[in-house]
C-alpha cells in the first residue's frame, strides 16, 4: 500500500496523454501533412512571443472562404468556423456581423510558477516543434500531451527519459541539447563564442565533448524557469 501511495505521488502533475475535448475537430495531418501548411502560419506568434498563440478565426477563413468541405465528412466542422466568423457562404458569400467565439481548451498546461518562452526555444535554441509536440503532420486526432516514448520515436528528437512536461524532462533536455554558437546566426551566442575564444583553457573545457549544452550556458539555473 505504501509503495502504491508513493507511485501515485510520483504521477502528480504528469500530464502525458492529456487530451481535452475541443469545440472543433482539427486534423493536423490534413493541414500540416497533406496540405503542407507550416506550423508558424497558424501559430504565428511562436517566433516572437512567449506563447505560440491560437490561430484567429480570420486565419482559418483565409482558406475556408473557398474550402467549405461540401460533401465531405468534415463539412460540419467547417460550418462551425463560419458560425464563429459570422460568414454566410450562400451565393458569393458575405459576413453577417453575427460572430460566435471559439473557446479552445488548453492542452499543454504548465504550473503558474514556471516560465516558458516559445520564441526563445524556437528562434534562439532552434528547437523544432516536434521535439515537444510530436509529429503533427501525422496526427488526425485533436492535440494531446505526447508521452516521451512517442516523442523519442521521431527522427531528430533529443532522446529523453522523464515524463513529458515535468521538470525532469526540461532539465534532461537542457543537459543534452547543444547550442550552436559562433555560426553567425545569433548575435548573443556569437558574443559568447568570441569571449570563450579569449580563454583557451575555458574554451577547451566547454568543448571537451564537442558541443556546448544549454546547461553549460546557465540552462540549469533555477531563475531561468522559475519566478
Amino acid at each position: 500500500m505504501i509503495v502504491t501511495l508513493f507511485q501515485g505521488l510520483y504521477r502528480i502533475n504528469v500530464m502525458e496523454d492529456y487530451q481535452p475535448s475541443q469545440p472543433i475537430a482539427f486534423p493536423h495531418d490534413r493541414h500540416a501533412g497533406v496540405n503542407g501548411i507550416d506550423c508558424k502560419y497558424c501559430h504565428n506568434s511562436v517566433t516572437k512571443s512567449k506563447s505560440a498563440g491560437i490561430p484567429s478565426v480570420n486565419v482559418c477563413m483565409n482558406c475556408h472562404k473557398q474550402i467549405n468541405g461540401e460533401g465531405k465528412p468534415f463539412a460540419g466542422e467547417i460550418k462551425k468556423i463560419y458560425a464563429a466568423a459570422g460568414w454566410d457562404p450562400a451565393g458569393a458569400g458575405k459576413y453577417t456581423g453575427k460572430t460566435k467565439p471559439i473557446v479552445w481548451n488548453k492542452v499543454h498546461v504548465l504550473p503558474d510558477h514556471v516560465y516558458f518562452n516559445h520564441s526563445q526555444h524556437v528562434v534562439v535554441g532552434g528547437v523544432d516543434c516536434k521535439q515537444c509536440h510530436g509529429d503533427m503532420k501525422t496526427m488526425n486526432e485533436t492535440a494531446k500531451v505526447q508521452p516521451v516514448e512517442e516523442l523519442n520515436k521521431i527522427e531528430g528528437n533529443v532522446q529523453l527519459t522523464k515524463p513529458t512536461l515535468t521538470m525532469g524532462w526540461c532539465i534532461e533536455c537542457h543537459g543534452k541539447k547543444d547550442v550552436k554558437i559562433g555560426d553567425g546566426k545569433n548575435a548573443y551566442y556569437d558574443e559568447i563564442h568570441r569571449r570563450l575564444k579569449k580563454d583557451p583553457a575555458l574554451y577547451k573545457k566547454y568543448y571537451k565533448d564537442g558541443k556546448v549544452s544549454v546547461s553549460e550556458l546557465g540552462g540549469w539555473e533555477c531563475a531561468k524557469c522559475h519566478y
